[in-house]
């Protein structure tokens, strides 16, 4: 198996908000490549901090923190946020023919 970055988005001035029970918002446009509920791993650029969530899609261009990672940044942080993905590495099977000749009398 094979670890690679599918999506990346990053942006700056995000809100942040401890009471509601979600996780971190993300609009439509910013998505690249990454799909709603799926794990994600964050990187705080202002405070070095890294740590994993989901994301929740939202039509509305906000980019709102939420609970556990609203404590992770303040508002008006620069975050980078990528989506890891699985693969198979396959390889190309390089096979020799070798001929063995046999000569009798």
């Amino acid at each position: 198996m094979q670890v690679y970055v599918k999506g990346k988005a990053t942006w700056q001035g995000l809100r942040a908000n401890i009471l509601y029970s979600g996780s971190l918002t993300v609009d439509e446009d910013r998505l690249a490549g990454m799909y709603q509920y799926e794990r994600v791993l964050i990187s705080n650029v202002n405070n070095g901090q890294r740590f994993e969530t989901y994301l929740i899609r939202e039509s509305v261009a906000q980019g709102d923190m939420f609970k556990r990672t609203a404590r992770r940044g303040v508002v008006g942080d620069k975050i980078i946020i990528l989506a890891p993905a699985l693969r198979m590495k396959f390889r190309k099977l390089r096979t020799k023919l070798c001929y063995r000749m046999t000569i009798s009398r």
